[in-house]
């Protein structure tokens, strides 16, 4: 019997070849964009959490409250509570700090790149799944002059990944030994390195930084023993700082180190419920509208052939086929085109995912031999089926003998107003997704043409790496006035990349202990001048005083 559903289901296909056309096209064009979005929500679910020991491992955040009632949520931590934390309490089986990145100029023989990576404690490739090529996981990061380089970082030096015992030369100053080498990390971290470094130089490059804390500047994670409870360790570390420290305003919180991509929106001290998950959830339900709509287009031509297949239904009546039996018969040859559709869904996808991989900066990769990629396949390309099918089955299946032999189709009103319904829900969802793009597509027009209290033409930003700063004098270009072609050049500023701070201000004549928090940035003579913004009072900043620019009032960020 499933042979003989078969072969007419392909009949019908065959005989009427527009129809199935655009059936099909339709339905797959629908599951191509569910399998693309489908493959975007699975790389975004699937961020850090591939670390072994990921349900143990949880990162450190700080709530600093100010007298304005303002909470600022931060990863930033003082330098010695790490060691501190782990050696008060038991539950905490690993402490480890990371600085927030950093970029070194390196060289060997006539070979000099800038490479991005981290400061960090001995014990990082304890906690963290970075699988070690070459090396010790306990060994490294504890002397200074060592190094830990990523493969694709040894392979572009050297050629080959055996380099432990090599040396590469660091921002022309020192030589490194390279002690380990790591695996590339995965698309799926949010630490993206090719070298580490040992916290301990960060340490020497920063006095005092072990024993301040009152310098926050370096991210915690934790690596709580088995068994222990994170929620009744979080309640013992809330005051750690305020008891360890003069900063009565703060308090410390933990949150599971696999959440750290998608749950971000910590304000007013707690987690807003905001955050990159907030794309996800929106995203997979515009999946769902695509998926509907292609679905509801399925049913609406299916019904319309009724007509052409009433006498078919008739016939197989009179023969003693059953109700249940036509329906299934009708979703089985529903399920069939939605495979069908599956198939060339796929082609597809696998046809559009490099474009839009380079449109969207990604690196989705499409791969056909893992199992959750079929079971995501076979779950959209089921789900599409039965919604798409479940209609036509049930309305053809009930119609009568009589009434077809007749040559006539008793659709009765519900029928006629569930159709209309379902158009009008298909032109509503499309209606409000075509609405939504072009609502989001303006909204990205007005941050481009905003006005941001700036010049942005001819403005040139490059960084401003090892002696530049100090020398930036050397590159301002002469004023060629004289040339037609040329205009006079404003002075050139450099905007140091050293970083900038959220500090407290005390503002003259009010209450001492109230504060307001700033956020500060250092930066060259001539800055204001050469970016084209202009003050709204007072003077800019004076290269014999040093005196600081009185800041106008902002909102949102714009003067």
């Amino acid at each position: 019997m499933f042979r003989n559903y078969l072969l007419i289901t392909w009949r019908n296909l065959i005989r009427n070849r527009s129809y199935s056309a655009i059936n099909l096209l339709g339905l797959a064009l629908g599951l191509a964009c569910v399998m693309l979005i489908g493959l975007w929500i699975q790389s975004e679910l699937s961020m850090n959490r591939f670390h072994e020991k990921g349900d143990r491992l949880f990162r450190l955040w700080e709530n600093q409250t100010y007298s304005n009632g303002f909470v600022l949520s931060t990863l930033s931590t003082p330098g010695p509570m790490a060691a501190r934390l782990q050696a008060d309490f038991p539950e905490i089986e690993r402490a480890v700090r990371v600085n927030w990145g950093t970029d070194k100029l390196f060289t060997l023989g006539d070979q000099s790149f800038n490479e991005e990576g981290y400061y960090a404690d001995p014990g990082f490739f304890d906690i963290f799944t970075f699988p070690l090529l070459h090396g010790r996981a306990g060994e490294v990061l504890k002397e200074p002059g060592k190094i830990a380089v990523s493969e694709s970082l040894a392979r572009k030096y050297f050629g080959t990944d055996a380099v432990v015992g090599k040396a590469l030369r660091i921002n022309n100053e020192q030589d490194y030994t390279i002690d380990a080498v790591f695996r590339d990390p995965p698309a799926t971290s949010t630490l993206d390195f090719d070298f580490l470094l040992p916290m301990s130089e960060y340490e020497r490059d920063n006095p005092g930084f072990a024993e301040q804390w009152n310098n926050n500047s370096v991210q915690t994670c934790l690596l709580l023993s088995e068994g222990a409870d994170a929620a009744q360790l979080e309640a013992k570390i809330e005051s750690f700082l305020r008891d360890n420290s003069d900063q009565g305003n703060t308090s410390l919180f933990l949150q599971p180190y696999p959440d750290t991509y998608l749950y971000t929106d910590y304000r007013d001290g707690k987690y807003q419920g905001g955050g990159r998950i907030t794309y996800v959830r929106m995203f997979a339900a515009i999946g769902l509208f695509i998926l509907l709509i292609a679905c509801i287009n399925f049913m609406n031509l299916s019904t319309a052939r009724s007509a052409t297949r009433a006498r078919e239904v008739g016939i197989r009546r009179v023969s003693g086929a059953g109700r249940g039996l036509l329906v299934r018969q009708f979703l089985g040859e529903s399920l069939l085109m939605s495979a069908i559709a599956g198939i060339i869904a796929i082609g597809v996808v696998q046809g559009v995912l490099p474009a839009f991989n380079r449109l969207f900066a990604l690196e989705l990769s499409f791969n056909l031999l893992r199992p959750e990629v079929w079971l995501g396949i076979g779950t959209a390309v089921v789900v599409a089926g039965l919604l798409a099918g479940s209609y036509p089955a049930f309305f053809l299946s009930r119609f009568q003998p009589v009434d077809v032999f007749k040559g006539v189709i008793h659709t009765g009103k519900g029928a006629f107003w569930f159709r209309k319904g379902m158009v009008t829900a298909q032109f509503a969802i499309s209606t409000f997704l075509i609405i939504s793009t072009l609502v989001i597509y303006r909204q990205m027009e007005h941050v481009r043409n905003k006005n941001l209290g700036y010049q942005k033409e001819n403005l040139l930003y490059f960084r401003a790496d090892g002696a530049v700063p100090d020398r930036y004098e050397l590159l301002k270009v002469p004023s060629w006035s004289s040339c037609r072609q040329w205009k006079p050049y404003p002075p050139l500023s450099v905007w140091y990349t050293a970083g900038a701070a959220t500090l407290p201000a005390f503002p003259t004549g009010q209450d001492p202990d109230k504060s307001i928090l700033f956020q500060v940035i250092p930066i060259g003579f001539d800055f204001l001048e050469t970016i084209g913004a202009s003050l709204v009072d007072r003077r800019d900043l004076s290269r014999p005083t040093g005196r600081f620019r009185q800041l106008p009032h902002q909102r949102n960020g714009v003067p």
